[in-house]
């Protein structure tokens, strides 16, 4: 009987694909852990290179996780990063609906 296909495994290729995946990671990694505490307005139009028309319209959103009790507007680095994740557009395009249910996204 001959085999309908064949895979040849080069073990020095999958290496090279896992640690590029794994140092991509720790720079995403190390890149959140190096932002302050917590974001003000400066930092976000730092961060995100926009001006401050786009940092108010974002503080003003309902759905932004800010915090004005302390005198200065400002948001807690974690809490952007994960507003961030649950409002990217890849999400609802390519998550299926029980998954984007399930996590509140949407």
């Amino acid at each position: 009987m001959n085999p309908v296909f064949q895979v040849n495994l080069d073990t020095s290729s999958i290496t090279e694909v896992i640690q590029a995946a794994v140092a991509q990671e720790f720079a995403k990694q190390s890149f959140i852990n190096k932002l302050p505490t917590f974001l003000r307005r400066s930092d976000l139009k730092e961060l995100l290179g926009v001006g401050d028309t786009k940092v108010t319209e974002i503080f003003n959103r309902q759905d932004f996780p800010v915090c004005r009790e302390l005198g200065h507007p400002f948001v807690l680095s974690e809490l952007f990063i994960q507003w961030v994740k649950d409002h990217t557009d890849w999400v609802e395009e390519n998550a299926s609906e029980s998954l984007i249910r399930k996590s509140g996204v949407a």
